[in-house]
C-alpha cells in the first residue's frame, strides 16, 4: 500500500478510487480468463492476465502481482493447460481474499 500511495503522491482519494476500480475490473478476472481459454481465445486471455498483473502492481498488491506475473507468462508461452489451471487456482484464492477485504473496507 505504501508504494502505491507514493505512486499517487500520497493522494488518498485517488488511491481509494484505484482500489474501487480494481474491485470493479478484476473481481471476475479468473473466470473471464478461463472462459477465454476455453474458447481458444488466447489473445483475450493474455490481455486479461496482463491487465490483472498491471492493476495488481498499481495498487501495491505484491503477492497478487507475483501470481499474476506467473500466470501471464504461462498464458503467453502457452504452457500446458494443467499448469495454467493450477496458476489460476492459486491466484483465485488470493484475489478473492483481497476483493473481499476491499469490499468490506470500501463500503
Amino acid at each position: 500500500m505504501k508504494s502505491a500511495l507514493r505512486r499517487v503522491l500520497g493522494n488518498k482519494q485517488l488511491y481509494l478510487s484505484m482500489l474501487r476500480n480494481f474491485v470493479d475490473q478484476q473481481k471476475f478476472a479468473t473466470s473471464k480468463i478461463i472462459k477465454a481459454i476455453e474458447s481458444s481465445n488466447w489473445d483475450i486471455a493474455e490481455l486479461l492476465g496482463h491487465n490483472l498483473k498491471g492493476d495488481s502492481g498499481n495498487i501495491g498488491a505484491t503477492g497478487l502481482l507475483q501470481l499474476a506475473e506467473k500466470l501471464d507468462t504461462a498464458i503467453k508461452e502457452r504452457h500446458p493447460r494443467k499448469e495454467i489451471d493450477d496458476n489460476l487456482d492459486e491466484l483465485q484464492i488470493v484475489l478473492e481474499k483481497l476483493i473481499n477485504r476491499l469490499e468490506q473496507q470500501l463500503t
